[in-house]
């Protein structure tokens, strides 16, 4: 009966026990996971990829998760067919064998309760006394081992797992009620516009409008007599321009403020440097002008940064332009004599020479500073300055 049971329990519970050696070539002997390996496979749980690997190191995609459930469910309900095709019979004898080790167990122990009761008739023979002990420790651990084999298949047929086969499935249950609605989906684009339709009846006619504005004739006018033309005045002569015009310049001049020239600070004249633009048509231009030294000795370097706008009111021979604008002074080494700051004023040039080459020029500018002069310094806001120069037109 022993032998029944066991052949029993391997055949429901075990399959392929004993481990062996994968059948893919990258999974090497010995590896931790060897003999989980061969069993998924054994089972044909997983199958491995064409080419003999497992390539146990690459993810897991959900596909593959998918189909290793799929054949793993195969595998149990299989396993659970195999159960339940055990029928009556088989879960007849299981009882009985589990009866049987119940009895094993009772024989064991009277058996170890008559070796404690003729232990006294054999001191006498410490060889057998000694095989005795030995056979008592065999039996007592023999006696655990089928207890809990006994524990182990009652909790198994406690819970459920060795039921019988699996009933035919039953009919289809009736059909349930609808579920609600669904929310309403998001509309899609307008299609296209079809074709017009047939033209419709003539409608009604409508009301009669009201009466319009009275229109009045006027008398006609009387023939005039004819006038002689009165002869139109000759046409003045435009102010001659110069054929080879160059509208861009480049100018140096020596710049002497009005304050030098009347004494009160003493004669002193700074550099200027321009560059500007002369449209020959219609006469307006720019023009940017950098002087360095105003308001100060050359040595301290005052320098002020100006442009104007400029029209031309005379070009010929002798031509003369007036500007306005506005600039900063930066007054680099604090000269307590020069101020620091921004201002507007205008320009009034007059140049010798045309505007074909170079020329000489006299200008003379009035600025106006925004910001309160220094305590020392000789001018007010108002500063007025003359200069000479040359205008080089390339």
């Amino acid at each position: 009966m022993k032998r029944t049971l066991t052949i029993l329990l391997t055949w429901c519970f075990v399959g392929h026990v004993f481990a062996q050696a994968t059948p893919f070539t990258d999974v090497p002997r010995g590896h931790w996971a060897q003999d989980a390996v061969s069993r998924i496979a054994d089972l044909g749980i997983i199958i491995g990829f064409p080419d003999g690997t497992f390539r146990g190191n690459e993810a897991f995609t959900r596909y593959q998760s998918a189909l290793v459930i799929e054949r793993l469910l195969s595998v149990i309900r299989a396993e659970l067919d195999a159960v339940r095709n055990l029928g009556e019979d088989n879960l007849a004898s299981l009882q009985m064998a589990i009866d049987e080790l119940v009895t094993e167990g009772g024989d064991l122990s009277d058996r170890v309760t008559r070796l404690e009761d003729s232990r006294a008739d054999t001191l006498a023979s410490g060889s057998r006394l000694e095989a005795l002990e030995r056979s008592f420790v065999l039996l007592e651990i023999r006696n655990a081992e089928l207890m809990a084999e006994l524990d182990e298949l009652k909790e198994q047929i406690a819970s459920g797992a060795l039921q019988g086969p699996e009933g035919p499935a039953g009919p289809p249950g009736p059909i349930g009620p609808p579920g609600p609605q669904g929310p309403e989906g998001v509309q899609g684009s307008i299609g296209p516009e079809g074709e017009r339709g047939a033209e419709g009846a003539q409608g009604p006619e409508g009301p009669v409008g009201p009466p319009g504005p009275v229109v009045r004739r006027t008398p006609p006018t009387p023939a005039v007599p004819d006038v002689p033309p009165i002869e139109e005045a000759e046409a003045q002569p435009e102010p001659p321009v110069l054929a080879d015009s160059r509208p861009f310049y480049i100018s140096l001049a020596a710049i002497g403020d009005i304050e030098s020239f009347t004494g009160s600070t003493g004669l002193r004249f700074f550099p200027r440097v321009g560059l500007g633009f002369e449209d020959p048509g219609s006469g307006f231009g720019v023009r940017v002008t950098g002087d360095y030294g105003r308001q100060s000795p050359i040595s301290q370097g005052t320098v002020a940064a100006a442009g104007h706008l400029t029209v031309a009111l005379a070009r010929s021979l002798v031509s003369a332009t007036v500007g306005a604008g506005g600039g900063y002074q930066f007054n680099l080494f604090d000269w307590p004599l020069a101020n620091e700051g921004a201002f507007a004023g205008g320009v009034i040039n007059v140049e010798l020479g045309g505007d074909t080459g170079t020329s000489l020029f006299v200008e003379g500018t009035a600025d106006y500073y925004f910001n309160d002069p220094p305590a020392a310094a000789p001018t007010g806001r108002f500063y007025a300055l003359v200069g000479v120069g040359l205008r080089i037109r390339p």
